[in-house]
């Protein structure tokens, strides 16, 4: 994991971050010819990745040299990794932490973006989970979903959550029907007093059975 921003003169900016440095002798721009020095790669966002075999599948490694050309074609390499596992994103954006000095070393954090309800007005801000249901699932229990959706009571329903959980059924079921689709819909209940509680249900529709 990269070290907090303000821990050993680090510097977060985004990739499209093109607004002038006050900073330059700490933090020098690339030249013609120059390139970064690989500190390491952080994956975040999701509930149900790997990061570490995500990460492994990249062809560069601490210390190496790389450029703004191969950290966009390694997010494009991630994106199709995702994609594979079923998570679901809008977005996976791409950020540098560089360290101080003249060597350009930099940690690359890819973040992965969510749209679901929770993204949108009037849901954003705290919510609770409380609990969820199933109907539809034969070849999985109710209790092996919920160990696949990963939330726990009282735990803070963050956005994405929804997306985020459909991922973990989704892989919860590859092992069950391996390349078939499973099509889960998901309904809320939202309570708003004495505080705000998410209620998910999840109605899930099988392949048929051989």
């Amino acid at each position: 994991m990269p070290p907090a921003e303000n821990n050993g003169g680090m510097r977060r900016t985004n990739k499209n971050d093109n607004d002038k440095d006050d900073d330059a002798k700490d933090f020098p721009p690339l030249k013609r010819g120059e390139s970064y020095h690989l500190i390491g790669f952080s994956l975040s966002g999701s509930k149900h990745i790997d990061e570490d075999a995500l990460i492994a599948m990249l062809p560069e490694h601490q210390g190496d040299p790389i450029s703004t050309a191969q950290v966009k074609a390694n997010t494009e390499k991630i994106k199709k990794a995702l994609t594979a596992r079923h998570v679901h994103f809008s977005e996976v954006t791409t950020a540098y932490l560089q360290r101080s000095g003249p060597d350009h070393c930099v940690w690359v954090i890819w973040d992965i973006q969510h749209i679901d309800v929770f993204s949108r007005l009037p849901y954003q801000g705290y919510w609770r989970f409380g609990g969820q249901t199933f109907s539809g699932n034969k070849a999985l229990t109710g209790k092996q979903l919920e160990e696949a959706v990963a939330l726990k009571p009282d735990e803070r329903v963050r956005e994405g959550a929804i997306s985020d959980a459909i991922t973990g059924m989704e892989q919860a079921y590859d092992k069950v029907f391996p390349g078939k689709v499973v099509k889960i819909q998901g309904k809320l209940k939202l309570t708003l007093k004495p505080v705000r509680i998410a209620n998910f249900e999840w109605q899930i529709t099988e392949p048929p059975a051989k």
